[in-house]
């Protein structure tokens, strides 16, 4: 899962890289996606604490799915105490290739929107 994170975080860079023109822009630009993702990534937003109609939001994350992936690799079939265990409610699915899954899917899409921007949208002229 580490591996898909760092991969998507460069794409992320990429795209950002290709549209926008200046450096200092760029690092503007990636700091609020990465606040985005730490926002909405599990740990400083936890789902319980957004209405039940803007919990989708959650899943616009990779962080969310890589931590929630990170949480059922830790915590799934063994027991802890009580305290632990009402704590793990966080972890929305007990399915750990879920999350492999969507980080993949995630990879996916932005790859190819990094792709698509670099080869029409880059500004760099030679």
């Amino acid at each position: 899962m580490l591996f898909l994170v760092i991969n998507i975080s460069c794409a992320i860079c990429q795209m950002i890289a290709a549209v926008v023109g200046t450096v200092a822009m760029a690092v503007c630009v990636y700091m609020i996606v990465v606040a985005y993702q730490l926002m909405f990534g599990g740990f400083i937003v936890n789902s319980t604490a957004l209405p039940p109609w803007a919990r989708w939001i959650l899943e616009t994350s990779f962080y969310f799915h890589a931590t929630q992936g990170m949480f059922v690799n830790e915590f799934e079939n063994k027991k802890y105490g009580k305290a632990v265990q009402e704590w793990t409610g966080v972890v929305h699915k007990w399915d750990k290739m879920y999350y492999l899954e969507m980080l993949i899917v995630y990879f996916i899409i932005v790859r190819v929107a990094a792709f698509v921007l670099l080869r029409y949208a880059n500004r760099e002229r030679r």
